[in-house]
């Protein structure tokens, strides 16, 4: 859904590209500031594992007033801060700008799709490549619409630790770059 919606800001990403004719690769994908904002706002809105690990606090510490003895298990899942309107202003709503370079900053410490600190994902970045040049090459060969209206947000569900659309997503394709 959220690519229907903002087809037109991911195809800016591929303008470039076509005045060349040609393919980027995974570096070039990488610079284009627009499609890096679409990926981190669709990753803040459906982080992969909302959940994430639970850790374990070392010793005894107060954070906000709340005193926390040592040992006690600790858990921030990316799903409730994500979408906590206290840090992102209209949370469920889709807005790639609050991760524009004069933006980022303010939301660095409340954005983990990939966990927080010395325990991220190892391949977190890997991932970044990988997402970003999937969707680059998508919109640039294919126009893609919803085939049945889904709900707005759309309904998840968590099975084992993973987030999973709670109904199935019927798309309509058609290649667009032959």
């Amino acid at each position: 859904m959220i690519y229907m919606d903002h087809r037109a800001d991911v195809s800016q990403t591929s303008s470039n590209a076509d005045a060349v004719n040609k393919e980027l690769d995974e570096d070039d994908v990488m610079q284009l500031q627009r499609l890096d904002m679409v990926v981190r706002e669709g990753l803040r809105l459906y982080p992969t594992i909302p959940i994430n690990v639970m850790r374990e606090c070392m010793e005894d510490t107060t954070i906000l007033g709340q005193f926390i003895p040592a040992g006690t298990s600790i858990f921030a899942p990316p799903w409730h801060i994500h979408r906590n309107a206290d840090i992102w202003p209209e949370p469920d709503r889709f807005l790639p700008e609050r991760f524009s370079p004069e933006h980022r900053d303010n939301v660095a410490s409340s954005y983990y799709p990939f966990g927080l600190g010395p325990r991220t994902c190892v391949a977190h970045r890997l991932a970044m490549v990988t997402l970003k040049t999937a969707l680059y090459r998508i919109v640039r060969n294919f126009d893609i619409s919803l085939a049945e209206d889904l709900a707005d947000p759309l309904p998840v569900c968590v099975h084992n630790i993973v987030l999973n659309p709670a109904v199935a997503i019927k798309l309509k394709v058609t290649r667009t770059n032959i």
